[in-house]
């Protein structure tokens, strides 16, 4: 079973490729704003590197947001046209679930501008808080963690319990948190 695994929400792009549960190759590097520039090429030096094939993939599982609007859609494309055409299952997790892992009761934050973030609470892979928009200085949180501080890509494996299979591809829709009039609510 070979999976390929997909991040492009926020400052970084990760892309990871698993071979039975064996990591082939993880690549996590800062690419803001290069997103677009970078995923196809690491994606294709990868497969020339492992002698892969499209058609050898099982699954692509990738992040569905919230993060950046253009960002959330370079992997979701990618992901959306191996699915349509390959017709390999694609499963979402959101971003901030795979920032916070399975580790106890802590904090998933993400970089939303304008001294705001994205934030949710988690309890070893439980959500205890949903995603939502939140003012920089009303975090009150003892236990952050931030993208910057963890090995997304393991903890996006490590969280296949609560992946979600896209049993319509041409329905996958990321994760945008549209704030009201108060920045630490949402309407999704």
């Amino acid at each position: 079973m070979i999976r390929l695994y997909l991040d492009t929400s926020n400052q970084f792009i990760h892309i990871g490729l698993q071979e039975d549960n064996v990591w082939l190759s993880k690549i996590s590097q800062e690419a803001f704003k290069q997103q677009s520039e970078l995923a196809m090429p690491m994606i294709e030096d990868l497969f020339k590197k492992y002698d892969l094939k499209t058609s050898q993939l099982s699954e692509v599982i990738l992040t569905i947001g919230p993060g950046s609007y253009t960002g959330i859609r370079i992997a979701m494309t990618i992901s959306k046209v191996l699915g349509a055409i390959a017709g390999i299952p694609i499963y979402t997790l959101n971003t901030l679930h795979a920032i916070a892992g399975t580790e106890p009761t802590i904090m998933a934050m993400m970089d939303a501008r304008a001294n705001r973030a994205y934030t949710a609470i988690y309890d070893l892979g439980k959500e205890i808080q949903a995603p939502n928009i939140t003012l920089v200085e009303e975090i009150d949180f003892e236990n952050k963690v931030t993208e910057r501080d963890v090995d997304l890509l393991e903890n996006m494996s490590n969280l296949k319990d609560y992946w979600t299979l896209v049993e319509d591809v041409h329905s996958l829709e990321p994760l945008y948190l549209k704030e009201n009039d108060q920045y630490g609510s949402n309407n999704q």
